[in-house]
C-alpha cells in the first residue's frame, strides 16, 4: 500500500521555523541577561523584602497588570524594590521575597526569584517547544515506517511541555523559583484556582510514566503484526 504524499504545505513548515527561531532568540537573551545580572550581584548581600504596594500597568488592549513594590530595611533605613515585569496576580500584602543588595549602596538591589529574564526564558521555551512538537508530528506523519521502541515519544514530549507550563505558572504566581518560597506562598495565599497547575503537573507526570512504561511505536506498526 502506497503512502500518501506530503499534505503539509511548505509555508506551515516556514511558519513553525520562524517561531522556533524567535524562541531560541528569547532563550539566548533571557539566559544572557540573567548571567550578566548574576555577575553584577556577585558581591551583594541578601535580605528579606515584603510586599508593600503595587501599581497598575495598562496595556494597549485595555487589560491591566501590576508592578509589585517590595520594602526592605538595611541599617535602619527603608528602601523599595519594584519588579521589572508586570503580572495579573497580586500576592497578599506582606508576602516575602529575597532581595540582594549592594552593601556599599543598598539602593542598588535585585529581587530574587522570578524576573523579566526568567519570563523571557519561559516564553522562549514555549515558542521553541510547542512549534517544535508540531513540527515533529508533521515530520512523523510523513516519514517512513519506524521501528518499535519502548517509549511513546509524542506522549512523553507533550507531558513534559504540560509540566513545564504548569511549573512556570507556579513560579510566576509565587514570584520565586525557590521551592521553600513556593510552599510558603501556597500555605499563606491558597485559593482553589491554585490547584490547577498542581493538577496539570500530576497529569504530566502520569503521562510520562505511561509513555515510558508502555510499548509504543515511533512510526507505523509492522503490517505483519
Amino acid at each position: 500500500m502506497k503512502r500518501s504524499k506530503n499534505v503539509v504545505p511548505l509555508w506551515l513548515y516556514i511558519f513553525l521555523g520562524v517561531f522556533i527561531f524567535l524562541g531560541l532568540c528569547l532563550l539566548y537573551f533571557g539566559i544572557s541577561g540573567q548571567t550578566k545580572l548574576n555577575r553584577a550581584a556577585a558581591g551583594y548581600r541578601q535580605t528579606v523584602g515584603y510586599l508593600s504596594d503595587y501599581y497598575p500597568s495598562i496595556s494597549d488592549d485595555g487589560s491591566t497588570t501590576y508592578y509589585l513594590v517590595y520594602s526592605y530595611n538595611v541599617g535602619g533605613r527603608d528602601y523599595t524594590a519594584v519588579t521589572d515585569y508586570s503580572t495579573s496576580i497580586v500576592q497578599r500584602q506582606g508576602s516575602r521575597v529575597k532581595i540582594r543588595f549592594d552593601p556599599e549602596d543598598p539602593g542598588k538591589r535585585i529581587i530574587q526569584g522570578t524576573n523579566g529574564n526568567y519570563i523571557m526564558m519561559f516564553v522562549g521555551v514555549m515558542f521553541t517547544a510547542v512549534p517544535g512538537f508540531m513540527l515533529y508530528i508533521f515530520l512523523k506523519v510523513n516519514s517512513p515506517a519506524g521501528k518499535p521502541c519502548g517509549i511513546n515519544v509524542t506522549t512523553l514530549f507533550a507531558s513534559l511541555i504540560l509540566i513545564f507550563i504548569a511549573a512556570g505558572c507556579i513560579c510566576i504566581m509565587a514570584g520565586s523559583t525557590d521551592i521553600n518560597d513556593i510552599i510558603n506562598y501556597y500555605l499563606h495565599s491558597f485559593s482553589f484556582p491554585m490547584l490547577i497547575p498542581v493538577i496539570m503537573i500530576a497529569g504530566g507526570i502520569l503521562g510520562c510514566i505511561s509513555a515510558i512504561s508502555g510499548r509504543y511505536y515511533t512510526g507505523y506498526r509492522d503490517s505483519r503484526q
